[in-house]
């Protein structure tokens, strides 16, 4: 990564990247296969082994836990004082053939009293046929935390309160229940013990009665920013929500959780929010958790490339090497490459984003962007119908004259 340029307090950064690509394109010589996901943050694959298609040589099963764009929902379950994390894997890889990085003092117990020497946890792994279970304890220290939002500990706050409307933050038996019209009322947790270092699971305890379920967002004071913001379900029965708070800087400390009931216009909004409870969570052996039969691991190789871009929709490639050509555009299926002027059927999904084509020869790549060929049909009926206009505006000017002359 190089310095660039500098605005002020502003520096910008060139990354630069192993596959140096030229105009949106680079080619690889033979990419590794890894079990697509749904979303995720920070693409550990990507991180460990560089470029990947989609395939199944290697599976990382639990790294959609990490999306922070909703509850975690059918993985994780408790199990007396563990957390169980579950999930389906093929049967014919064995629990030997796991391969995890060596991730320790995640799940860290100090004694909130004494303060005294830190104590530490590790998962443990097991593998029946195709289900892969991790379970870990729940830590009960410095690091966590139970918190009653019925108890004074909690922030209890309306933007524009208005009597006249009914709107309040008010306990009901052993929760605290919010009551919004054209209004945001929130209920907040402070909690400066929190060291950014780790990860957290977050338990919670709601439910939804009416109007738009529990916003629920987490203030980051070190980075001044919201790190994940998301509903709580929409369901009028108290659900339990599991959401998870991956590491942040090594030196941070102390977040805020932050539970909006928000209305817009008349809408009224009522949902009630139970006991919080905050755990260290082993999100790092998680992530790099991966399941493959290969004895080792494949080296990428980067071939050269040489890319024309006359326009946004065009690309013509000629590659010096057979292999793969990738471009770092968003997959669609309406991005077509062509070699030899038949079609390359092999189109296939590269890094989880990028469009990628198995090319068998060095003969030059022509890519395109086929929905762009309707706007370019589209200039070229606006081009003839004008022509045509013209033509007929002329044509009848000139007979126009000619009948002057004549009189």
């Amino acid at each position: 990564m190089t310095q660039q340029r500098t605005f002020g307090r502003i520096s910008v950064y060139k990354v630069n990247l192993e596959s140096q690509p030229h105009d949106f394109i680079f080619a690889v010589d033979k990419l590794p296969s890894v079990a697509s996901y749904d979303y995720d943050s920070n693409d550990i694959a990507y991180s460990r082994r560089g470029s990947y298609k989609e395939g199944a040589e290697y599976i990382y099963p639990f790294r959609s836990l990490f999306t922070g764009r909703a509850p975690i929902q059918g993985l994780l379950k408790e199990e007396g004082d563990r957390f169980v994390v579950q999930t389906t894997v093929p049967s014919d890889i064995d629990l030997k053939d796991m391969l995890s990085q060596n991730i320790e003092h995640e799940l860290v117990f100090i004694d909130p009293d004494t303060l005294g020497e830190p104590k530490y946890e590790k998962p443990t792994i097991e593998k029946d046929v195709n289900t892969l279970t991790v379970s870990f304890p729940k830590i009960q220290g410095y690091f966590s935390r139970t918190l009653n939002p019925t108890e004074t500990d909690a922030l209890r706050a309306c933007d524009n309160p208005d009597p006249k409307k009914g709107q309040h933050i008010a306990v009901q038996k052993s929760v605290l229940q919010s009551f919004s019209v054209n209004n945001t009322c929130r209920v907040s947790f402070w909690i400066p013990t929190l060291s950014h270092s780790l990860s957290y699971l977050i338990k919670v305890q709601s439910r939804n009665i009416s109007g738009q379920s529990h916003v629920f967002w987490i203030e980051n004071p070190i980075s001044d920013r919201v790190d994940q913001e998301l509903y709580l379900p929409k369901s009028s029965e108290f659900q339990t929500s599991y959401l998870i708070q991956s590491p942040m800087t090594f030196d941070g400390i102390g977040y805020t959780f932050h539970f909006d009931n928000r209305s817009v216009g008349n809408n009224r909004s009522v949902n009630e929010l139970g006991a919080v409870e905050v755990y260290p969570f082993p999100y790092k052996f998680l992530k790099n958790l991966f399941l493959t039969n290969l004895t080792e691991g494949k080296s990428l190789e980067y071939l050269d490339v040489s890319v024309s871009h006359p326009n946004q929709s065009l690309y013509k490639v000629k590659p010096d090497k057979v292999g793969t050509i990738v471009l770092s555009q968003a997959y669609d299926k309406g991005w077509v490459a062509y070699q030899g002027g038949k079609i390359i059927k092999d189109h296939f999904l590269v890094n989880n984003w990028e469009n990628g084509w198995k090319v068998d020869n060095t003969g030059e790549i022509t890519i395109i962007y086929a929905p762009q060929l309707l706007q370019y049909l589209g200039f070229v009926l606006l081009g003839v119908g004008l022509i045509v206009l013209l033509f007929k505006l002329w044509s009848s000017r000139s007979n126009f004259l000619k009948k002057e002359k004549k009189h």
